[in-house]
This record gives structure tokens, C-alpha cells and sequence, in this order.
């Protein structure tokens, strides 16, 4: 776990982005995660409602299933999802935010998307809800939901 830390600097006094060694109300969800997907997840990050986890794009698909379909994580609503460009040079990231009511952090998933090529899967097969997420991001950003029918 000394992978993970607070997404926001601490206090002069504590040193800035130091490892979280047992975050207390984020701590068995980022447990499963770790065991449920191991190297698919990069940047694991959390604060005190939210656990961040960022993967590849390609994966996205694959991983947000398995977070609704896992008893165990069982993250059942796609609150919101959205992109975030990073600016020339840099990459975009589509952003899913899911709840369950087995975690008491809300779970945020960064999925990275080449800026030279902007596709990724779409999700509309797992939340029919997320069509008006995706057709926005791709009117904003131009990123190509693959599979989606709008």
C-alpha cells in the first residue's frame, strides 16, 4: 500500500503528498481494488470520500464491468463521467465517477486516451446513461467513443 497517497498536498508541517499507511474509511476498498486489478491500476490515490484510480483506455471497459459486476465492489451507478484535456503535448483522460453503496468512498477512474488518436470503448453498454456523457466529450474534445451509436 505505500503506493497510495492524498491526491492534495498536506500541510507544510507533514511533508506534502505523503503514503497513506491506513486510510481509514477508504482503506478495504483499496484493498480490493488492489487485489481485483493489481497492475491495471496506476496512481491509486485517496482522500477521506474518494478513492482515485487511473488506468489504460483500452482496459476501460473491462475494468469498469468488472467494478459494477463484483459483488464484492458492486459500484452500480455511473454518477458522472467526463474528459479532461491536459493541454498540448499532454494526453486526455475520460473521467467515470461511480457509486455503491457497499464503499463509503465514492470511486473515481481516469482512463488515459491518446491525444494523436482520441478513441476509447464506450461504456453505454454497461450505463445507458452514459450517451449524453459521451456525445458531450466528443463534441468538446473530439475523443470517439468506439460502439456508441450516436
Amino acid at each position: 500500500m505505500e503506493h497510495v497517497r492524498r491526491p492534495r498536498p498536506a500541510a507544510d508541517a507533514l511533508g506534502g503528498r505523503r503514503p497513506l499507511s491506513a486510510p481509514t474509511t477508504a482503506g478495504a476498498l483499496i484493498r480490493l481494488l488492489a487485489e481485483r486489478f493489481g497492475s491495471d491500476l496506476r496512481d491509486l490515490e485517496t482522500d477521506e470520500d474518494t478513492v482515485e484510480v487511473t488506468i489504460d483506455g483500452a482496459r476501460a471497459v473491462d475494468v469498469l464491468t468488472t467494478l459494477r459486476d463484483d459483488p464484492d465492489l458492486a459500484f452500480f451507478m455511473l454518477a458522472d463521467a467526463g474528459a479532461v484535456d491536459y493541454g498540448p503535448g499532454a494526453h486526455f483522460e475520460v473521467v467515470y465517477h461511480l457509486f455503491s453503496w457497499s464503499h463509503p468512498a465514492w470511486l473515481r477512474v481516469r482512463a488515459r486516451v491518446d491525444r494523436q488518436d482520441p478513441r476509447i470503448p464506450t461504456v453505454t453498454g454497461l450505463w445507458e446513461g452514459a450517451m449524453f456523457h459521451e456525445r458531450e466529450m466528443y463534441d468538446m474534445m473530439g475523443i470517439v467513443f468506439e460502439g456508441n451509436r450516436d
